[in-house]
């Protein structure tokens, strides 16, 4: 049971905002990755990563890529993969 204060307490303690809790959510269940997200990764310029998703997108190699609305889309299981060297 809950006490009075604990109840004060927990009503007035920030909250996540919804949609911030939603787009993680997604982002966890999505099969893609942005070039963004790759770099943060990867720890390299977002240059760098550009150009391996523009070299991927055409030969699909180190990694798949899906070029969509002049977007680079990479597939997660094959950039990991290829970042933790378990490529086969």
């Amino acid at each position: 049971m809950t006490t009075k204060n604990e109840a004060i307490i927990a009503e007035t303690e920030p909250m996540e905002p919804e949609h911030r809790r939603r787009a993680a959510t997604k982002s966890d269940q999505c099969a893609f990755m942005r070039v963004e997200e790759c770099q943060s990764i990867l720890g390299v310029s977002l240059a760098s990563v550009y150009n391996m998703a523009k070299q991927a997108a055409e030969t699909n190699k180190p990694f798949r890529v899906i070029l969509f609305n002049r977007t680079y889309l990479i597939e997660k299981s094959s950039f990991f993969a290829y970042a933790f060297g378990t490529r086969d």
